[in-house]
């Protein structure tokens, strides 16, 4: 997830195809031989939108399938997941995980987002198109920005219940064997289904996640974020020269954050009382925002004024709001749930997350299995954001799932 309106252009570059297609229950067939992809138009709970996606099966599988529903984090995405930055298919982070998930016998179900009708990457552009040229094609193509004003985390809780539901009513569909595999801010809207109707999966899979509530992760990314990661660079204790974020800068997560002169000092070093007075004023900065964010009316659009309608204003407001640790809300789950986080994730840190497991009792923490990929990122590939997934962590995800879905894991 993204903390802060200066970013809202990296949501922009990675937002989703919504696809026009027939509406699910007219092409769902009652006939147990199994297409290889199912395709749907679903109305939403709130009658503003229609919610397309798909779900592929495993064409050789006896049977009926054990089924995966993929939920996106923060961003515009469609079913396919665009998040990444190599140029190749395994950039689209969802499409990339269903043709391995389905390899393994799983039918995989995905939709887009509300609101979005395509990628950057399906438009066609003119040589002599620049970016803002480019952008204001995307957003004209591609958004819709009255409907994405409709988001709100009650509407994307709702929109989840209503694909998985389509999904699980399919007759190819071993609905006994369900899973959830969410990344980032899925994770919330997966556990706030759960915590409503606790028996409608097996277990459930996150990535890239959030166990602390909304408000106390965007704090950490707004203050603590940066003090960790510049202090991280200190080759000895003392101050922090710029020799040293010269030396730690590339591998830092402060790379994805900002041009390295952000963080240099305008002398020598940075001293303890210089750095501990830089918290301090982040924190301050925190708390101004957090106050301008909470004036705003819900309905309002977000980001504003900007180009683009990320979500209503609602949304943004759960971030300053919403104190519920997303780990409480798996608390009573039955089933497990598997955390998988990337040790150089900029978004969603290991250590802060997990610590919000720390309150919960002995055998509700021990339904909370935590992997940890040291040197990935928050997509679990080799950026501290975006994809494409590493493939030693495709290959755990998509065992961990098929394992969970059969009930191997526990």
């Amino acid at each position: 997830m993204m903390a802060g309106c200066a970013r809202w252009w990296i949501v922009v570059r990675f937002a989703l195809a919504l696809a026009l297609v027939q509406h699910g229950h007219a092409i769902a067939q009652p006939v147990p031989a199994r297409p290889h992809s199912l395709e749907f138009s679903l109305p939403t709970t709130d009658g503003k939108a229609t919610l397309a996606g798909q779900i592929d099966f495993p064409v050789d599988l006896p049977g009926k399938a054990p089924l995966v529903m993929l939920v996106p984090g923060t961003g515009l995405f469609d079913r396919k997941a665009l998040f990444g930055w190599s140029g190749t298919d395994r950039d689209f982070v969802f499409e990339d995980l269903k043709n391995d998930l389905v390899a393994a016998g799983l039918a995989v179900l995905r939709f887009d987002l509300r609101g979005v009708r395509c990628t950057p990457r399906d438009l066609q552009y003119s040589d002599a198109a620049d970016q803002d040229s480019r952008n204001a094609l995307f957003i004209k193509t591609c958004i819709d920005n009255a409907v994405r004003k409709t988001v709100t985390p009650q509407t994307q809780m709702d929109d989840v219940a209503v694909v998985l539901a389509f999904g699980l009513r399919q007759p190819n569909v071993d609905a006994q064997s369900s899973v959830i595999l969410a990344h980032s801010e899925g994770a919330l809207h997966a556990a706030k289904l759960l915590q409503t109707a606790p028996g409608l999966v097996k277990g459930v899979v996150i990535f890239g996640p959030i166990l602390a509530s909304p408000v106390a992760t965007v704090q950490w990314q707004m203050t603590d974020r940066v003090d960790k990661a510049m202090r991280a660079l200190k080759r000895k204790p003392g101050n922090l020269t710029v020799d040293d974020i010269r030396a730690g800068y590339d591998r830092s997560i402060l790379s994805g954050l900002g041009p390295i002169e952000l963080f240099l000092p305008p002398h020598g070093a940075w001293t303890e009382q210089e750095l501990d007075k830089l918290q301090a004023d982040r924190i301050q900065h925190y708390e101004s925002g957090k106050r301008d964010v909470l004036a705003y009316d819900d309905d309002e659009p977000f980001p504003s004024p900007t180009p683009v309608v990320q979500a209503s204003f609602a949304w943004w407001k759960m971030f300053f709001a919403d104190t519920l640790p997303v780990a409480e809300r798996f608390a009573d789950f039955p089933g497990p749930v598997h955390c998988v986080f990337g040790g150089s994730d900029s978004q969603t840190d290991y250590q802060f997350q997990r610590r919000s497991l720390d309150p919960l009792r002995p055998e509700q923490r021990a339904r909370f299995v935590i992997k940890l990929f040291e040197g990935y990122g928050h997509t679990l590939g080799e950026h501290f954001l975006v994809g494409p997934i590493a493939p030693k962590a495709k290959a755990y995800l998509v065992e961990t799932v098929g394992r969970v879905a059969r009930g191997l894991q526990q």
